[in-house]
């Protein structure tokens, strides 16, 4: 039997979270996605980040450079003043607005971007359809779509597998330090547990309209959407 849901808030929204988030090291993963965005894109004059966090995935993008329009959106602004502190301490991030917003409500006119795309943002919605009806709505005609987040393990025990493969307390850690990576790896632990299943993620894409999109396991903890408006 597969592992029921266990949902987690929508919003991270405290100092302490965008603190303890923005300070996890997502650096390997934020490459990938950065690599395999910008081949799955191609040249783009126009690209949207939604569920920004603090601002690491944008951010990324910049060695490589930047399209002349580049939108990262969140709904927290705790989150968002972290962004815009990296941002500031980030050469050649200039070109990157940050703004406030809510996923599946975008302010932002139908076909207003080239490509749009989310990284660890699904697992904290409750109604991710609407969340990808609203990517599609943005994205151009002959724009692409590129989503990754977490996907569900099948028992408890990949659960926590994955926790100590990910996730593990360092061993000398002590005090604020211990706590910080204490509280990252129940994060962690409960997004997985939050974390929607590959199936799952393939019905909500088709019932978004997304019906030729592929939904597919693309490493040991992440699933990844593709799509292309024609």
């Amino acid at each position: 039997m597969n592992l029921t849901r266990t949902p987690e808030p929508e919003l991270m929204d405290s100092a302490t979270e965008a603190d303890d988030y923005d300070r996890m090291d997502f650096s390997e993963v934020n490459a990938l996605f950065v690599h395999d965005a910008r081949a799955f894109f191609g040249p783009v004059r126009s690209l949207l980040d939604v569920g920004t966090g603090t601002g690491r995935i944008p951010l990324a993008f910049v060695a490589g450079g930047l399209p002349k329009t580049f939108v990262a959106v969140d709904a927290a602004p705790a989150m968002l003043a972290r962004a815009e502190v990296n941002r500031r301490n980030t050469p050649g991030a200039e070109a990157i607005s940050f703004v406030e917003g809510d996923a599946a409500a975008l302010a932002f006119d139908a076909g207003a971007f080239a490509a749009v795309m989310s990284n660890s943002l699904v697992h904290h919605l409750a109604r991710p359809v609407a969340f990808f009806r609203e990517l599609a709505r943005v994205c151009a005609t002959g724009g692409r779509l590129f989503v990754r987040d977490l996907a569900r393990p099948d028992s408890a025990e990949l659960v926590d597998a994955l926790t100590d493969a990910y996730a593990a307390v360092p061993a000398d850690a002590q005090g604020e330090d211990r706590d910080r990576f204490t509280r990252q790896r129940h994060l962690f632990h409960a997004s997985l547990h939050a974390a929607y299943t590959v199936d799952e993620v393939r019905t909500m894409a088709a019932y978004a309209g997304l019906l030729d999109g592929d939904v597919r396991m693309t490493s040991d903890r992440h699933w990844t959407l593709t799509w292309t408006n024609s």
